[in-house]
């Protein structure tokens, strides 16, 4: 669980007295809370609406988003009869609008209040110190939400390896066993790889790159590639694997957008699949790193257990899932005192297993093995970022649509109360799950014919939908006193 730390007048040194990032943020978002809570009239009849907190430079970024989403929850229980509108808008409306400033060694934040005929009523700030932390939270978001991937420190015109876009001029990969090659696509660029197997070989091709990549392979001599990657899960690496018969092979890695450049590193792994490289790790302590945006290939004997540690830079949402087809598997996800938070068997493809969750208040551990232990084979474990969209629980018709795998949707309780979720399906087989967030615990409810009533608090709740057979969902969350209009609306 996140410290709780006393109030500090200087966020300065809070930070130097070793708080996290998170810390520090939330202490900014105490002291700016605080005083919208006394600049604004507490009374019936009044909105409070929080704008983008936006970079003066940059824009849109993770730490104004968290300032926002912060600020948000803070007034929805700092006032008694005023209430936090989303939209914003209304006769009289009150909108906080935030930009933030970035200095040499450190962060300005700054706050002004409108009053709802536009004219400003106040104005704060708050000061942060401008941490490896901080200054990756300033980073620009793309337009999924995320932080741009990491990649190898190519520039344009620097690949080494040039030209290699015409057969006869491949690289030629000589190493049996794993070779890495750091190279940058230019716009309609196709980079060509040739390596020879002397007996049968499972082979592993990836890229771990900043742009959307594709990967082909050919038979030397023919002009119709017999492999390509699948890309579907949104990874920023694309990736290849087969068992292949002796012979000469050609490898193809071009971007899907013709005018799309940028650097990426290509490995290519000729060792074969089945050897598990991250044994030792059949107990918590001797959990391997799962870096998040990354998967390993890893193989599960009878009775084995394999458990990773999940390792993120920015806290945030990401799902674990296990893919391939010669181990069913079983997940399990434990805190570093081995409290079981969530597990799944078959939620995600093929009927692999797949939990979403919040990362970013505690060391999170997961756990792979086969549901029948006394089967064995080789799986791939990945853990990916997303970004679930956010929701308010006033009575709309959400549809989702059809899906492998299940729909995260973050929930934003601005008032303590009595909560209906309800739902309709074609085959009427849908789960949903609530869990607390930052915390991850399961919120309990009284279960209905077709919905769930729940109690909650003020604050933000990840919910799961799943269904057993991917088929259309339609989803309406609404305050107890407005349920039936729920039902109305879904029975239409």
């Amino acid at each position: 669980m996140r410290k709780i730390l006393l109030p500090c007048i200087l966020l300065l040194a809070c930070l130097a007295a070793g708080a996290s990032a998170l810390d520090v943020i939330d202490a900014a978002v105490r002291e700016i809370g605080g005083f919208v809570v006394r600049a604004v009239p507490d009374r019936n009849g009044v909105t409070v609406s929080v704008g983008p907190v936006l970079s003066d430079e940059l824009g849109k970024n993770l730490l104004g988003d968290r300032l926002q989403s912060e600020l948000e929850l803070y007034l929805a229980t700092g006032f008694t009869s005023t209430r936090i509108a989303e939209p914003p808008g209304g006769r009289n409306n009150y909108l906080v609008s935030g930009e933030i400033q970035a200095y040499p060694g450190r962060v300005r934040i700054i706050v002004k209040i409108f009053k709802p005929d536009g004219t400003l009523l106040s104005g704060t700030r708050a000061e942060l110190a401008l941490t490896p932390e901080i200054e990756e939270l300033l980073l620009k978001t793309g337009p999924a939400g995320r932080l741009p991937a990491s990649g190898p420190e190519a520039i344009a015109g620097s690949d080494p390896y040039e030209p290699d876009d015409l057969p006869g001029s491949e690289v030629e990969v000589t190493e049996e066993g794993s070779s890495s090659f750091v190279r940058f696509l230019a716009p309609g660029d196709i980079d060509r790889f040739r390596f020879y197997l002397e007996q049968p070989t499972g082979i592993v091709l990836e890229t771990a790159a900043e742009v959307d990549t594709q990967i082909l392979l050919y038979r030397e001599g023919e002009n119709i590639p017999f492999l390509v990657n699948d890309n579907s899960r949104g990874f920023t690496s694309s990736r290849l694997e087969a068992s292949l018969e002796p012979g000469y092979y050609i490898a193809e890695v071009f971007a899907y957008d013709f005018d799309i450049q940028g650097p990426y590193t290509m490995i290519i792994n000729l060792s074969g699949m089945s050897n598990d490289s991250y044994e030792p790790d059949n107990t918590l302590e001797e959990a391997r790193p799962l870096p998040a945006d990354s998967r390993q290939d890893r193989y599960l004997l009878s009775g084995d257990r394999d458990y990773v540690e999940l390792v993120f830079k920015q806290p945030g949402f990401y799902t674990l899932h296990t893919s391939g087809v010669q181990v069913d598997t079983r997940l399990a996800l434990f805190d570093e005192t081995e409290n079981l938070l969530l597990e799944d068997q078959d939620s995600g493809e093929l009927f692999n297993a797949q939990v979403g969750l919040f990362l970013g208040t505690m060391r999170v551990f997961a756990r792979v093995e086969a549901q029948d232990p006394l089967l064995y084979g080789a799986y791939t474990l990945a853990l990916a970022a997303f970004v679930p969209p956010q929701v308010y629980p006033n009575g709309d018709i959400r549809t989702l649509e059809p899906a492998p795998a299940p729909h995260y949707l973050k929930l934003r309780i601005l008032q303590a109360g009595n909560y209906a979720l309800y739902w309709k399906a074609a085959s009427g087989e849908t789960e949903v799950n609530v869990y607390s967030l930052p915390s991850m615990r399961g919120m309990g409810g009284q279960e209905t014919a077709d919905g769930l009533l729940i109690s909650l608090k003020a604050g933000d709740y990840l919910v799961a939908v799943s269904s057993a057979e991917p088929e259309t969902i339609r989803l309406c969350i609404a305050e107890e006193g407005s349920a039936d209009n729920c039902k109305r609306r879904l029975r239409e």
